[in-house]
């Protein structure tokens, strides 16, 4: 049997309005939002999801009694 390495890549997102000046005090605003926890990402904001083989280990051996 062979040991595998598997990452799990989970992409979430939120779209947040705001007003603001600019681009950067928006992202700011946002920013601090998510910090503070007023905005919280979770399963529903789940847009991609891999699953992805890095490494394959050397053989382990499956002894038998």
């Amino acid at each position: 049997m062979k040991e595998y390495v598997v990452e799990i890549t989970e992409v979430l997102q939120h779209q947040e309005t705001v007003k603001a000046h600019f681009k950067n005090e928006a992202i700011n605003v946002v920013r601090e939002k998510y910090k503070n926890e007023d905005v919280i990402l979770n399963d529903e904001n789940i847009t991609d999801l891999r699953f992805d083989v890095l490494e394959v280990k050397k053989k382990l051996f499956d002894r038998e009694r």
